[in-house]
Protein backbone atom coordinates (compact mmCIF):
# COMPACT_ATOMS: atom_id res chain seq x y z
CA UNK A 1 0.00 0.00 0.00
CA UNK A 2 2.98 2.37 0.33
CA UNK A 3 3.50 1.90 -3.30
CA UNK A 4 0.34 2.69 -4.02
CA UNK A 5 0.24 5.53 -2.05
CA UNK A 6 2.93 7.12 -3.75
CA UNK A 7 1.56 7.12 -7.21
CA UNK A 8 -1.49 8.38 -5.89
CA UNK A 9 0.14 11.12 -4.32
CA UNK A 10 2.01 11.80 -7.74
CA UNK A 11 -1.45 11.65 -9.32
CA UNK A 12 -2.17 14.51 -7.02
CA UNK A 13 0.57 16.46 -7.23
CA UNK A 14 -0.18 16.97 -10.52
CA UNK A 15 -4.02 17.50 -10.01
CA UNK A 16 -3.11 20.37 -7.87
CA UNK A 17 -0.21 21.80 -10.13
CA UNK A 18 -2.46 21.22 -13.35
CA UNK A 19 -5.84 21.67 -12.55
CA UNK A 20 -5.86 24.08 -9.74
CA UNK A 21 -2.55 25.74 -9.81
CA UNK A 22 -1.85 25.59 -5.97
CA UNK A 23 2.19 24.64 -7.32
CA UNK A 24 2.86 24.78 -3.15
CA UNK A 25 0.50 22.01 -2.14
CA UNK A 26 1.39 19.89 -5.46
CA UNK A 27 5.33 20.15 -3.86
CA UNK A 28 3.97 18.67 -0.85
CA UNK A 29 2.50 15.92 -1.94
CA UNK A 30 5.55 15.15 -4.86
CA UNK A 31 8.33 15.84 -1.47
CA UNK A 32 5.89 13.41 0.76
CA UNK A 33 5.73 10.56 -2.73
CA UNK A 34 9.87 10.98 -2.56
CA UNK A 35 10.44 10.60 0.86
CA UNK A 36 7.94 7.42 0.77
CA UNK A 37 9.84 5.73 -2.86
CA UNK A 38 13.30 6.60 -0.69
CA UNK A 39 12.06 4.55 2.57
CA UNK A 40 10.85 1.71 0.53
CA UNK A 41 14.40 1.55 -1.49
CA UNK A 42 15.97 1.91 1.60
CA UNK A 43 13.86 -0.48 3.58
CA UNK A 44 11.09 -2.31 1.61
CA UNK A 45 13.71 -4.25 -0.52
CA UNK A 46 15.13 -7.19 1.35
CA UNK A 47 17.20 -10.17 0.01
CA UNK A 48 15.02 -13.53 -0.02
CA UNK A 49 17.70 -16.70 0.74
CA UNK A 50 16.36 -17.93 -2.40
CA UNK A 51 15.00 -15.44 -4.96
CA UNK A 52 17.61 -12.68 -3.81
CA UNK A 53 16.75 -8.50 -3.44
CA UNK A 54 12.72 -8.54 -3.63
CA UNK A 55 9.96 -6.30 -2.77
CA UNK A 56 8.93 -7.48 0.75
CA UNK A 57 4.85 -7.22 1.28
CA UNK A 58 5.77 -5.73 4.87
CA UNK A 59 8.37 -4.95 7.17
CA UNK A 60 8.97 -4.15 10.56
CA UNK A 61 11.68 -1.79 11.24
CA UNK A 62 13.42 -4.68 13.12
CA UNK A 63 14.95 -6.21 10.34
CA UNK A 64 11.90 -8.90 9.71
CA UNK A 65 10.61 -9.10 6.89
CA UNK A 66 6.88 -10.75 5.05
CA UNK A 67 7.27 -13.08 2.02
CA UNK A 68 3.87 -12.52 0.61
CA UNK A 69 0.97 -11.01 -1.35
CA UNK A 70 -2.35 -9.39 -1.29
CA UNK A 71 -5.01 -11.20 -3.73
CA UNK A 72 -6.35 -7.31 -4.80
CA UNK A 73 -4.62 -4.13 -6.14
CA UNK A 74 -2.51 -2.76 -4.45
CA UNK A 75 -0.41 -5.55 -4.67
CA UNK A 76 3.18 -6.68 -5.11
CA UNK A 77 2.53 -8.53 -8.50
CA UNK A 78 0.41 -5.16 -9.89
CA UNK A 79 2.95 -2.85 -9.49
CA UNK A 80 3.69 -2.76 -13.23
CA UNK A 81 0.39 -2.05 -13.76
CA UNK A 82 0.18 0.57 -10.82
CA UNK A 83 3.05 2.26 -12.79
CA UNK A 84 5.41 1.96 -9.50
CA UNK A 85 7.94 -0.04 -11.76
CA UNK A 86 8.21 -1.36 -15.40
CA UNK A 87 7.52 -5.00 -16.04
CA UNK A 88 11.20 -5.65 -16.26
CA UNK A 89 12.55 -4.51 -13.58
CA UNK A 90 14.84 -6.73 -11.83
CA UNK A 91 13.46 -6.46 -8.67
CA UNK A 92 10.05 -6.77 -9.53
CA UNK A 93 10.88 -9.97 -11.48
CA UNK A 94 12.48 -11.34 -9.01
CA UNK A 95 9.22 -10.82 -6.34
CA UNK A 96 6.86 -12.18 -9.18
CA UNK A 97 9.16 -15.48 -9.72
CA UNK A 98 9.03 -15.66 -5.64
CA UNK A 99 5.02 -15.01 -5.36
CA UNK A 100 4.42 -17.41 -8.32
CA UNK A 101 6.26 -20.07 -6.76
CA UNK A 102 4.66 -22.72 -4.87
CA UNK A 103 7.64 -24.13 -3.33
CA UNK A 104 8.36 -20.52 -1.91
CA UNK A 105 5.17 -19.33 -1.40
CA UNK A 106 2.68 -21.28 0.93
CA UNK A 107 -0.30 -18.95 0.25
CA UNK A 108 0.06 -19.71 -3.52
CA UNK A 109 0.00 -23.44 -3.54
CA UNK A 110 -3.35 -23.13 -1.13
CA UNK A 111 -5.14 -20.47 -3.46
CA UNK A 112 -4.71 -23.72 -5.89
CA UNK A 113 -5.65 -26.37 -3.40
CA UNK A 114 -8.34 -24.33 -2.74
CA UNK A 115 -9.89 -23.56 -5.73
CA UNK A 116 -9.34 -26.87 -6.59
CA UNK A 117 -11.58 -28.20 -3.39
CA UNK A 118 -14.11 -25.62 -4.53
CA UNK A 119 -14.40 -26.81 -8.34
CA UNK A 120 -14.66 -30.33 -6.58
CA UNK A 121 -17.97 -29.54 -4.32
CA UNK A 122 -19.16 -27.68 -7.39
CA UNK A 123 -18.71 -30.37 -9.76
CA UNK A 124 -20.30 -32.89 -7.37
CA UNK A 125 -23.27 -30.52 -6.79
CA UNK A 126 -22.00 -29.30 -3.25
CA UNK A 127 -22.43 -25.69 -4.04
CA UNK A 128 -21.61 -23.37 -1.69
Amino acid sequence: SNLFAVQSLRQLSKLYEQLKGDNEFAAICANFAQEVEDAIQQFGIVEHPVHGRIYAYEVDGFGNALFMDDANVPSLLSLPYLGFVDADNPTYKRTRALLLDEESNPWYRLRRSIACSLAVRVCAGFAL
